[in-house]
């Protein structure tokens, strides 16, 4: 869970340091457009930190965090490439932050909570702590460096590219959604098969 916040956390540092610049700079769009653009990508993508670990109650941790990383990678992937009327941006950087918002308080919180009950408390503590660390302090300094030498489209492609590597990440976790595990647990004793005759009692 560490490795994914901390992937989860230096995209969101990097979409933070150099979205505005990329939209300003290279897009050509004023400051007061991309700040009204950002804006609303950002109030309605925070909804993702309740709508995805929701969704993920009924759907299942790892198919749930799965999608968001790859549907948040491909979207910053390809939107610093690819030029697009200012409605479609808008739209796919809401969808991006949905996704990506949604899979940071999954990883970091939920998961952890349930992968370590006992000791939930200290686990999402010490994970917060390092991937704050290795993820957000970081990130925009290596992520500068890149801007300046390759130009500013590379660092929002890296938050992309450090999406979709959050989802072979969370193929090792285990599911821990308690409502996925009893469908499952009932599924299994529906399956499993019954013999016709009476069994004799225990000796």
């Amino acid at each position: 869970m560490i490795i994914a916040g901390t992937l989860g956390l230096a995209w969101f540092a990097l979409t933070i340091a150099f979205t505005s610049l990329f939209l300003t700079r290279v897009r050509g769009y004023s400051l007061d457009e991309a700040g009204n653009m950002l804006a609303i990508a950002t109030s309605v993508g925070f909804l993702g930190s309740v709508l995805v670990p929701a969704l993920s109650d009924s759907l299942g941790r790892k198919p749930v965090g799965i999608a968001g990383a790859i549907a948040a990678g491909l979207i910053y992937v390809v939107f610093p490439l690819v030029p697009m009327p200012t409605p479609a941006l808008v739209a796919l950087l809401t969808f991006g932050g949905i996704c990506a918002g949604g899979l940071v308080s999954l990883t970091v919180a939920t998961l952890l909570s349930e992968l370590v009950p006992g000791r939930r408390g200290a686990a999402i503590g010490i994970a917060n702590f390092l991937t704050a660390t290795l993820g957000s302090l970081l990130s925009p300094i290596y992520g500068g460096v890149l801007a300046d030498h390759f130009g500013l489209a590379l660092p929002l492609d890296l938050a992309g590219v450090f999406q979709l590597l959050t989802a072979p990440v969370l193929c090792w976790v285990p599911e821990t959604a308690p409502r996925v595990l009893a469908r499952r647990g009932t599924a299994a004793k529906a399956a499993k098969p019954t013999s016709p005759c009476p069994q004799p009692p225990p000796s």
